[in-house]
């Protein structure tokens, strides 16, 4: 059980706080889309107000972080992907 890590995606009302709640006990790491969210956050300040800025500052003082877009790179190549095969359909249209 020693080895348990935690993410929690979507730091919103439900995540925030679970997030904050698992970082207690576990090293959490809380994934959000929203830079601006993330960057007011990892400076222990919550607008949504569903975390208590001192609890808050708590958690990421005991090692809770919340990376900054961790895997564009690979949303990316997804969306290129799927772009290339709707291309090749279109292609395969118009020579049919």
């Amino acid at each position: 059980m020693k080895d348990i890590k935690i993410a929690v995606i979507g730091l919103g009302y439900v995540g925030l706080p679970l997030a904050r709640l698992f970082s207690t006990k576990y090293p959490t790491v809380g994934y959000d889309l929203n830079p601006k969210r993330v960057e007011e956050l990892m400076n222990g300040y919550d607008s949504t107000l569903e975390v208590d800025d001192s609890l808050l500052q708590s958690a990421l003082a005991g090692g809770f972080r919340c990376p900054i877009q961790p895997r564009l790179k690979c949303r990316q190549r997804r969306h290129q992907h799927r772009r290339s095969i709707h291309h090749r359909r279109r292609t395969a249209d118009l020579h049919s």
